[in-house]
C-alpha cells in the first residue's frame, strides 16, 4: 500500500515504508480508493471514491518500526549474502518475546513456553469478528477451525508446504495450499469454519492481499504472518 511520510516541513510518498524511514517514523497509509490532496503547512486531506469521506486527518498516524540499519547492507556486498550471514538474529528475534522459560523449582528441569500475543490475545480481534465467529481470541478460531488455506507466492508458497505438514502431524487438521495467483482468480470455497493464513515476506505481494480479502468477504478468519511491521498484511488480517 502507499503511504504518506509526515517529516519537517514536507511530505514523502512512498510504497514501501524502508523508503521513508531515514527522514521520518510518521506515516499515515492510504486505502483502496482513497485520493490524498496535499498542502504546504496542513494535514493531509484524504478522501474516498467509494466513500463519502474527506476530512484532514481522518487516518491514523503509524509510527514506523524499522531501523535504518535494518534494511543497509551492514558491510556485506550485497542483500542476499547480509541475510545469509544474518539468519541466526533473524531466528532469535522471531522468539523473542515468544518462547520463555518457565520457572522451575529446585532439582526440576526447566521447561519453555511459547507465548503468541497476537493469536492468543483478546484485544487483536475486532469486536465484529468476535460476534461473527462466536470465540474471543484468534487462538480460539484456530482450535475450531475444520480446514486451514494457505495462501502465498514463491518461496512463501514452500514455507507454506513445510507448514501444511507440521500442522497435520501435530493438529490433525486438514490444510490446503494454494497459490494466491491461482486463489483469487477462480471461485474457492470458503466457509467461516475456516481459517486462511496469508505469508508474505514483505506483506506487500498484490496477489496474497488479494486472496485475503477474497478469504475476508467470505467470512474465514484470516491470519498474517509477515517480516515486515505495518505493511498492508499487517493491517487488512483479522490477527
Amino acid at each position: 500500500g502507499v503511504g504518506v511520510g509526515e517529516g519537517d516541513s514536507e511530505f514523502i510518498i512512498a510504497s514501501d515504508a524502508s523508503a521513508i524511514v531515514e527522514h521520518t517514523k510518521e506515516v499515515i497509509y492510504l486505502e483502496d480508493d482513497d485520493v490524498v490532496v496535499l498542502r504546504r503547512g496542513q494535514k493531509p486531506t484524504i478522501s474516498s471514491l467509494t466513500k463519502c469521506s474527506s476530512h484532514p486527518g481522518d487516518r491514523p498516524t503509524f509510527q514506523i518500526q524499522v531501523e535504518l540499519e535494518e534494511i543497509e547492507k551492514g558491510g556485506y556486498e550485497d542483500f542476499m549474502l547480509k541475510e545469509i550471514h544474518d539468519q541466526p538474529n533473524s531466528l532469535r528475534n522471531c522468539m523473542r518475546g515468544r518462547l520463555y522459560k518457565k520457572p522451575a523449582m529446585d532439582g526440576e528441569v526447566a521447561e519453555y513456553d511459547i507465548r503468541l500475543g497476537g493469536i492468543q490475545d483478546q484485544h487483536v480481534l475486532q469486536d465484529e469478528v468476535k460476534r461473527r465467529l462466536d470465540v474471543q481470541t484468534a487462538m480460539g478460531a484456530l482450535s475450531r477451525a475444520r480446514r486451514i488455506l494457505i495462501v502465498a507466492c514463491g518461496t512463501s508458497w514452500h514455507a507454506g508446504l513445510i507448514g501444511e505438514y507440521l500442522i497435520e502431524k501435530h493438529a490433525r487438521v486438514p490444510v490446503e495450499v494454494e497459490y494466491a495467483s491461482e486463489f483469487r482468480y477462480r471461485d474457492p470455497i470458503i466457509s467461516d469454519s475456516d481459517v486462511v493464513i496469508g505469508i508474505s515476506q514483505s506483506g506487500e505481494t498484490a496477489d496474497t492481499l488479494e486472496a485475503i480479502k477474497i478469504a475476508r468477504s467470505r467470512g474465514a478468519l484470516t491470519l498474517g504472518i509477515v517480516n515486515v511491521v505495518g505493511s498492508t498484511m499487517g493491517r487488512v488480517t483479522d490477527a
